[in-house]
């Protein structure tokens, strides 16, 4: 997301300050509190995340998650986690996390789905099937998205 005004670049490792900070800044842009709230999480993000003290100590949300049992954090600071590898990296090789609204990112639906099942005389009739579709993900509101770059 070039020229994102949102962002916190300083690269490092996750930490729940650097979270709330971007839930602060959501925030000020007044951002509705009572839509649905995500963040991308890496396994590396997460396994910074679970290693802050902070975290482990006296958060709420660890006793309640139980994340060192599941292995897994679902849900942190109001933000529902979306666990992915699939995150853009900057030039200096930093992972692009990004903090979100529901309603600041729309999917794009650049060609609908469609579909054919034909048979192939060059491969002994085989049956052939092709499912195409083109789609991603737009940025619609600036002040509803924050990135966090992080080191992996």
């Amino acid at each position: 997301m070039p020229g994102l005004g949102n962002q916190d670049t300083a690269g490092g490792d996750l930490t729940i300050a650097r979270i709330l900070i971007g839930c602060q800044i959501l925030k000020q842009f007044e951002n509705d509190p009572d839509e649905p709230w995500y963040m991308t999480l890496t396994a590396s993000a997460e396994q910074q995340l679970m290693q802050d003290q902070t975290f482990t100590a006296s958060s709420r949300d660890f006793v309640a998650g139980q994340p060192l049992q599941s292995g897994r954090i679902r849900q942190f600071a109001g933000l529902n986690m979306i666990p992915t590898e699939r995150v853009l990296l900057t030039g200096a090789g930093l992972q692009r996390l990004f903090i979100w609204r529901q309603s600041a990112l729309l999917l794009a639906i650049g060609k609908d789905s469609s579909g054919r099942i034909t048979e192939r005389p060059d491969k002994s009739y085989s049956t052939q099937v092709f499912y195409g579709m083109t789609i991603g993900a737009v940025r619609m509101e600036a002040e509803g998205v924050y990135e966090i770059q992080i080191t992996p």
